[in-house]
């Protein structure tokens, strides 16, 4: 069972990083806490997936479909995303 991440840095000053992971064997991982928010897209069973997360002050559990494959763009602090409030995202997303 595992996640396989890589990630790497950018060379934007509003991407922090983007990170690629593959799942097996895995249905949850916990999010860690963090200042940033990202976006994520999925493919799983064939079909695309994409979502936006916010900023979390807290720890918590994210659903991870098996055989899925992700990738990830974590922005920088004081990177906006127009016409989503930043406290519509802290904690959750879309």
């Amino acid at each position: 069972m595992e996640l396989r991440f890589e990630t790497r840095g950018s060379d934007s000053p509003w991407v922090d990083s983007v990170w690629t992971c593959t799942s097996d064997r895995v249905t949850a991982m916990t999010s860690v806490a963090g200042v940033r928010w990202g976006l994520v897209f999925w493919e799983w069973d064939g079909r695309a997936h994409a979502s936006i997360t916010g900023p979390e002050t807290r720890a918590g559990t994210a659903p991870v479909p098996e055989g899925a494959t992700f990738t990830g763009i974590d922005f920088a602090v004081g990177t906006a995303l127009r016409g989503v409030p930043p406290a519509a995202l802290v904690d959750g997303g879309t």
